[in-house]
């Protein structure tokens, strides 16, 4: 229940839930939505290798031309998440909470996204076991309860953002009012494959004293996210740090058969 309760405070803290009009059986629903297994050791974060070569002739770029190739690097990313009729991945999510006096609380947790017929579903174990024991979610929900829980799913599933939020950058993160600019693109080497590295930093970007930084790693020939490390400062001034590790999987519509990339 740790997540739950740090995801339910940033939503209510930014009016997503929208409470005041959701019913008390929704409310209580809400409450249910968290997953991961509290006390599980995280994995050891891999390093990555920068793929930059000291002795390059070419001088340092300006900030607004680097900003100016990460926003254009970045819409791409955006059409190629919304052109994706059908998706499947799975992923493993490291979260670690920071709080001043306090050992650090982390949570693994494995899930996998699908994207069919043009909605979102984000599977977890807790999920799965209140599904078959018939305590998951009503068939009918309030409008209200299906934006929290969508807004939950892009919590979870941050990626999905860029293929169901009208602005990604302005609604890629919950709390995060001042939404993010793509500050950085650039050739890396993670796990000896080749990587492109996009920078998010949240306000206009020019300051690393941000609320909320996000590093996305994309695959070069399938131009879909296969790594995010996200660090976020909480409400109550925690520091909220996230490793997703995603393997992705595109789906050919009509057969459901893996599709050629």
């Amino acid at each position: 229940m740790h997540r739950t309760r740090i995801i339910l405070a940033v939503l209510a803290l930014t009016s997503i839930a929208s409470s005041a009009s959701a019913s008390g059986q929704d409310q209580a629903v809400l409450l249910s939505f968290g997953c991961g297994e509290p006390g599980l050791e995280c994995c050891t974060a891999f390093a990555a290798t920068r793929a930059a070569d000291p002795k390059r002739a070419e001088p340092e770029r300006s900030l607004s031309a680097k900003s100016a190739d990460a926003a254009t690097f970045f819409a791409q990313l955006v059409e190629r998440y919304r052109s994706l009729d059908a998706y499947k991945d799975t992923a493993r999510l490291v979260e670690t909470t920071h709080r001043e006096g306090e050992e650090p609380n982390r949570v693994e947790t494995t899930m996998a996204c699908e994207v069919a017929s043009g909605e979102l579903k984000v599977d977890t174990p807790n999920r799965q076991v209140r599904d078959s024991l018939g305590v998951g979610l009503p068939v009918k929900t309030s409008p209200p309860l299906k934006e929290s829980k969508r807004k939950f799913d892009l919590w979870l599933a941050p990626h999905m953002a860029l293929k169901f939020t009208e602005k990604p950058l302005k609604e890629f993160r919950a709390g995060v009012d001042e939404g993010f600019t793509a500050t950085e693109v650039e050739a890396v080497t993670i796990d000896n494959k080749k990587m492109m590295h996009v920078a998010l930093r949240s306000g206009d970007g020019r300051s690393e004293d941000c609320d909320a930084k996000f590093d996305l790693y994309v695959n070069r020939e399938s131009m879909l996210i296969e790594r995010i490390d996200g660090e976020q400062r909480l409400p109550d001034g925690a520091s909220y740090c996230t490793t997703l590790h995603i393997t992705p999987e595109t789906l050919d519509e009509s057969s459901g058969e893996p599709a050629a990339r």
